[in-house]
């Protein structure tokens, strides 16, 4: 993952925070819940990581939750 702090251009514009992160399909629900079923892309078999570890889920909740948290704008 990739983090862009906010900062000011040269117009004065206030430019916001961004992350780039390569492993987007790790937000997709699949990923969260397999009984769900895969979409029609998917080949390969799913995987039984969360069911095993349910505290995986609750992480990536987290994490999820903190970068919607830090990427919201600022009240001006």
């Amino acid at each position: 993952m990739v983090t862009f702090e906010r900062s000011q251009d040269e117009q004065g514009n206030i430019l916001g925070r961004a992350i780039a992160e390569s492993s987007f399909h790790h937000f997709a629900d699949y990923n969260w819940d397999v009984d769900m079923g895969a979409p029609s892309f998917v080949t390969e078999p799913p995987g039984n990581g969360i069911k095993q570890n349910p505290q995986v889920l609750e992480d990536i909740k987290a994490y999820v939750q903190n970068a919607a948290l830090w990427l919201a704008p600022t009240s001006s």
